[in-house]
């Protein structure tokens, strides 16, 4: 892998912390955190590092399972909006069960990689088509950098959707997709704008700035944004010993608040409509990406999991699971049972398809998969 030099090794990033962002340091805390809660002084090694990309920006890049050498395509995993690779904090350290070599991304645009001037347009008056290039020209810059054949790419949300646009360009590069709760899969129902028009009127107004391109981190930076993403982060997380709520917070603000907007700031307006619905919707174009597709969901998700039910098969018949009290933040709420359901598609057979997994496996400190099935309907919808 070609790199450019942060001073970092993680978990222990090397060099003064001093000369580190608030955003370093808030990643750095938050990654300790996870690795320490599951294994104490000692578990896995981390890397954090710069990828350069040929038009001098540069990709915030972590690699972990570095003394696991294996054939298989590593894991590559992409966040959802307005988060990062911190966010993986509480899933890196129970990784290393997969017995693959996993990389994570801050997507261009966000986090610690480079946040360029946004030129495409603002919400409605940018072209989809131009914004997906934006991100999937450079996720390809950045794995031409590294030098990486084939991957398998695990997206989460808005992580998930991109994973998707990506395999869709380049599927000769893709091995596996893995879509954890990702956003833009069912189309806008014909009837939506009839189902909101009695919504209170602070809905509607949050409707029409979303159109028009304006950000949540706009918010988070003239607003009261810690406070704010504080009553989010505490109201939106079970407390688990191991969710770290203060260290989430920090590195949520930094990440809203340190650096340009750029893309990552506005892929929801560009990219999404009102309601969180594709502007080019996935269930249009999964069927048609010849490359394995399994999708992830919490039970508590607000995505819905019967869209990825109703796909058509397309090449490779896909496998639908979930994860036992989870909600969308999936690799927060129950990371053990996410590492699970990922090393379950990973086997690539669907033994997975239909599955529930707890994560209790981990508690046994024996990687083998406990779940209990769903009801799945036994015709797909097309």
């Amino acid at each position: 892998v070609s790199t450019q030099s942060t001073g970092e090794t993680c978990v222990d990033m090397g060099g003064s912390s001093s000369a580190l962002s608030a955003l370093h340091r808030a990643e750095q805390s938050l990654l300790e955190f996870g690795r320490s809660y599951f294994h104490g002084q000692g578990g896995p090694r981390y890397e954090l590092f710069d990828v350069p990309l040929p038009n001098g920006e540069v990709i915030h890049t972590l690699r972990a399972n570095l003394d696991q050498p294996t054939d298989h395509p590593p894991v590559v995993l992409l966040h959802g909006y307005g988060s990062g690779i911190g966010t993986w904090f509480a899933t890196l350290p129970l990784i290393g069960t997969l017995g693959r070599e996993v990389l994570a991304i801050d997507i261009p645009g966000c986090g610690l990689s480079s946040r360029p001037k946004w030129e495409l347009g603002d919400g409605l008056d940018c072209d989809p088509e131009l914004a997906e290039s934006w991100f999937v020209d450079r996720i390809e810059q950045w794995r031409c950098s590294c030098g990486i054949d084939k991957m398998v790419l695990a997206g989460h949300s808005m992580g998930g959707y991109l994973s998707a646009a990506y395999a869709e360009r380049h599927p000769e590069r893709v091995k596996q997709l893995i879509l954890i709760s990702p956003a833009g899969v069912p189309r806008k129902p014909a009837d939506f704008a009839e189902k909101i028009k009695d919504r209170p009127w602070l809905y509607r107004v949050a409707g029409s700035l979303w159109e028009s391109g304006h950000s949540p981190f706009t918010y988070v930076n003239y607003g009261p944004g810690r406070w704010m993403l504080g009553k989010y982060v505490n109201g939106r997380f079970r407390d688990q010993p191991y969710i770290a709520k203060p260290e989430l917070i920090e590195y949520l603000y930094q990440n809203w608040t340190e650096g340009d907007l750029s893309g990552g700031g506005r892929m929801h307006a560009t990219l999404l409509e009102p309601g969180a619905f594709a502007r080019k919707p996935l269930c249009d174009r999964i069927p048609l990406i010849p490359v394995r597709t399994d999708f992830i969901y919490g039970t508590t998700d607000w995505m819905d999991f019967t869209c990825a039910l109703a796909l058509s098969p397309g090449e490779y018949d896909h496998a639908v699971m979930r994860v036992k009290d989870a909600g969308h933040n999936v690799m927060v709420d129950n990371p053990m049972g996410l590492v699970e359901a990922m090393g379950s598609c990973l086997q690539g057979d669907r033994s997975g398809h239909g599955a529930v997994f707890s994560g209790d496996s981990f508690k046994l400190n024996v990687f083998t998969v406990s779940y209990t099935h769903l009801t799945l309907p036994t015709k797909r919808i097309v």
